[in-house]
């Protein structure tokens, strides 16, 4: 394969050269341990620059590499700067100190230049690194050296490698000093160099297919038809999404508000996550009741009888208080039967909108897309509204796109939030309906609009208006694995039948007590 192939169509699959090289690695320990004459306890990984990236990456999650000495590669300040050290989500709320760390607590060994970006390692990356193996009581495990070159793998570097290795696994203290040797020409290592590649050998495009493939067949062995098995696949398909959303459902108390300003109905705030830096621009909505001389006003705390809706449509808070004033207006409607009503501007809508730079190199490697972003700021209003109304069972519905990305932050919800998604026509089954209009790394891998089937399915929920190539019979299954309390209805839902689910209205008095009445 091209060293630099991948575009998003690859993302959304999480198909890249970084995890294809991750792959070869982890097959050559799987070749190196089917030899008769190795010893299992005895592997070992080095490499620099990117070959560093490649060794950290391995030990990071094959704990079968038992001692490591990546080379001039461990940094804050720089984390590669080619595309195979660089994988969509790879390093968001992380970076490759904390990754090198995962070797802990097994023998790591820090190799550093001073002309290059690990010259601070001795002062800065090393004491993090270090501190992770202190925690595990395994500080005698890792050690550092650093030379004054540019970067390298030169004599010296190697020779702080072999006696690193030559202590911890033969045992064996000394210099190990590097003999002569002939330097083998590159080509003769090369397998398929200037050779015929083999008759099985697959294209570029077989690859992708085949990987596509093979991650449809993974999703559909998971696809329920009883309760037992929607179980399972609800543990596995959020684990999933929760790798390729990087969302979570903030704690009980993480979620602040800001109050902005008053309105007659309620008041728009600012909400966010402590320590995380995001503001979400927000609006609170109440039903008034007639205070003194006939004047409206909001009522105040807890609403333990009103239906509490979280409203999310691309228009954000404007659409939201703009329907409130409107005569046929949802939001109206919900506010006259009780119910109390919030807003957002998720990310990059409404007033949330800021400059935002997507230009620089391997963007999605350190950021959340938009779209993961907005799933992120439903989840964080949920947790304010039900701490707010004192509800843990809420409406979260969804309109227009709004309602794609409710339907996957429900994934990442629990079953107290009643579902109403507007799928917008969205097409769930094509690639460039995903890149055009709700492109997140990892999504069609992790399971896509099915697995947030799954996961909505065990509670109440309606989803409409899914466009041409939706799962229709994997929602349905999962729907009636989870007892039916979820609904798949074909088309868009008028606004009555949406505020009948929202805020039904109550029962009238029967017609013989009228009667009653007016005798």
């Amino acid at each position: 394969a091209p060293h630099g192939f991948g575009g998003p169509r690859e993302a959304l699959w999480s198909i890249n050269i970084l995890g294809l090289q991750l792959f070869d690695s982890i097959r050559a320990v799987d070749f190196l341990l089917s030899l008769p004459d190795v010893d299992p306890e005895r592997i070992a990984g080095t490499g620099a620059s990117g070959g560093g990236t490649q060794t950290f990456l391995l030990t990071a999650v094959d704990d079968r590499v038992k001692i490591s000495a990546p080379v001039n590669m461990i940094s804050a300040i720089m984390q590669g700067g080619s595309v195979c050290e660089n994988a969509p989500n790879l390093r968001v709320g992380t970076n490759n100190m904390e990754i090198g760390a995962m070797m802990a607590p097994r023998p790591l060994l820090m190799v550093s230049a001073t002309g290059d970006w690990t010259r601070h390692t001795p002062q800065e990356e090393f004491p993090a690194v270090q501190g992770i193996y202190r925690l595990l009581g395994a500080e005698q495990n890792i050690e550092q050296a650093q030379f004054d070159f540019p970067h390298n793998y030169n004599q010296q570097s190697r020779e702080a490698v072999y006696r690193f290795f030559g202590a911890r696994i033969l045992k064996q203290e000394g210099s190990y000093s590097e003999k002569a040797y002939q330097v083998e020409q590159l080509g003769d290592m090369l397998s398929l160099f200037l050779r015929q590649r083999p008759a099985n050998a697959v294209t570029l495009d077989e690859f992708i297919a085949q990987r596509i493939a093979e991650a449809e067949r993974g999703i559909e062995e998971l696809r329920p038809r009883d309760a037992a098995a929607l179980g399972r696949a609800q543990e596995a398909l959020r684990e999933r999404l929760a790798f390729s959303l990087l969302a979570t459902k903030p704690a009980a108390g993480e979620v602040i508000a800001e109050s902005k300003s008053k309105l007659a109905a309620g008041e728009t705030l600012v909400l966010g996550r402590r320590g995380k830096g995001d503001r979400i621009p927000a609006v609170w909505l109440e039903p008034q009741k007639k205070g003194a001389r006939g004047r409206s006003k909001a009522r105040a705390g807890n609403l333990p009888g009103a239906p509490v809706t979280l409203l999310v449509h691309p228009e954000g808070v404007a659409w939201v208080l703009s329907s409130s004033e409107s005569t046929n207006g949802l939001v109206k409607k919900i506010l006259e039967r009780g119910g109390v009503v919030a807003g957002i501007d998720a990310f990059q809508t409404g007033s949330g909108r800021a400059p935002r730079d997507r230009s620089p190199k391997f963007f999605t490697t350190f950021n959340q897309t938009d779209d993961a972003n907005r799933v992120q700021d439903i989840l964080t209003a949920l947790e304010y509204v039900r701490g707010r109304s004192g509800k843990a069972e809420v409406n979260l519905v969804g309109l227009e796109m709004g309602g794609v990305w409710s339907y996957l932050a429900r994934a990442l919800a629990d079953d107290q939030v009643s579902l109403a998604a507007d799928l917008a026509q969205f097409q769930a089954g094509n690639d460039e309906e995903y890149i055009e209009k709700f492109f997140i790394p990892g999504l069609r891998k992790a399971g896509d609009f099915r697995a947030a089937a799954a996961l909505a399915a065990s509670g109440r929920a309606l989803v409409h208006n899914a466009g041409p190539g939706f799962q229709a019979g994997w929602a349905k299954d999962c729907f009636q694995a989870g007892g039916g309390k979820a609904e798949l209805r074909e088309g868009r839902v008028s606004d009555e039948e949406l505020l009948e689910w929202i805020a039904p209205r109550p029962e009238k008095s029967k017609p013989q007590m009228n009667a009653d009445k007016h005798r």
